[in-house]
């Protein structure tokens, strides 16, 4: 595309468009970076979705495994269909869906910003399990280990009906 117009591409430059559902077996993460910035026309289905400085957009549904991941507040993730997920993480992140059946987790602060949260950071002490901390802090990426591992980052007090 930029190389016919004899331009460099650049990441920053990147729109990733799919007309039509996107199956993904494993996680979507598009970088740490801001970019490439994703537009689903149709629905979405992973294990992992992260959504960080970079923008995503889904028209329809998005079936998400183990979890939505939105961090920081340079991007934002809208999805318009319902968001099936177990659990939605988010740190100060434009998040505009419909999480179905979702535990929500503010490990940003104690507002609800974006959602109703069930758990904020003052929660976590006493709802989480040791493993979802690395040097006594909340790691996402250690919550999100324990759930593709099969275990539950929640004590067992606060863990969801099964």
């Amino acid at each position: 595309m930029l190389e016919d117009q004899e331009e460099p591409a650049e990441i920053a430059d990147l729109l990733v468009l799919v007309n039509g559902n996107l199956t993904v077996k494993g996680d979507i993460s598009l970088g740490e970076e801001s970019f490439p910035c994703l537009f689903v026309r149709g629905n979405v289905k992973c294990d992992v979705l992260y959504s960080g400085s970079e923008f995503i957009h889904i028209t329809g549904n998005a079936d998400i495994k183990y979890a939505l991941d939105g961090n920081y507040n340079d991007g934002a993730i809208t999805i318009e269909g319902i968001t099936s997920v177990p659990y939605v993480l988010n740190s100060d992140h434009d998040t505009n869906i419909t999480p179905k059946g979702a535990i929500l987790i503010n490990y940003f602060g104690d507002s609800n910003d974006f959602f109703t949260y069930d758990f904020t950071e003052k929660d976590f002490p006493d709802v989480m399990v040791a493993a979802a901390f690395e040097n006594e802090a909340f790691s996402r990426h250690a919550f999100i280990k324990l759930l593709q591992a099969k275990k539950s980052p929640l004590k067992k007090a606060y863990r969801p009906a099964v």
